[in-house]
């Protein structure tokens, strides 16, 4: 089972029958997953709409949502609704692209190799109750983040999702 099965998996166990996402090439293979899950996959505008149709889904049922972006423009664009979705107590878990492990920056003398290797956790850290960069089990980080985005007070949960542990 790859990464992005897994991650599919925890949602299909978590009940959800919808997610809310803007597409982009970081996450193309789990919303791909997804679907196949049997799971609907809700395509939104822009990336803040789909954060904001995660949490009006969370008032209307209770239940833990999920929305999901790509990388870079992806992640700062979706910032308006994490910050929303933590200001008004909303329980979303915000899956987000992200270049491959070997793409990342690392320890060299660079800003970053381009626009798609943005720091999300940096970014998100503040207006989110975790934010975590995913290099292993992400099923097991899927189920955790749906767990703790409704404990003990619900908001988001942003999960930053490198391609290469989507499709291992």
């Amino acid at each position: 089972m790859t990464g992005a099965e897994a991650i599919a998996a925890e949602i299909k166990r978590a009940g959800l029958l919808m997610v809310f996402s803007h597409a982009g090439g970081t996450i193309s293979y789990l919303l791909e997953c997804i679907d196949k899950a049997g799971i609907k996959v809700v395509v939104a505008v822009n990336e803040a709409q789909a954060v904001h149709m995660a949490q009006g889904a969370f008032r209307a049922t209770g239940k833990t949502q999920v929305a999901i972006v790509t990388s870079g423009p992806g992640v700062t664009n979706a910032i308006t609704g994490v910050a929303d979705a933590f200001y008004d107590q909303d329980a979303i878990v915000l899956l987000c692209g992200q270049v491959s492990t070997n793409w990342m920056r690392k320890d060299e003398p660079i800003r970053q190799r381009g626009f798609q290797e943005t720091p999300t956790v940096k970014l998100m850290e503040p207006i989110s109750k975790a934010a975590a960069l995913v290099l292993e089990h992400p099923g097991a980080w899927m189920a955790a983040a749906l767990h703790q985005a409704g404990q003990p007070r619900p908001g988001p949960i942003v999960l930053d999702l490198p391609m290469d542990v989507l499709r291992a």
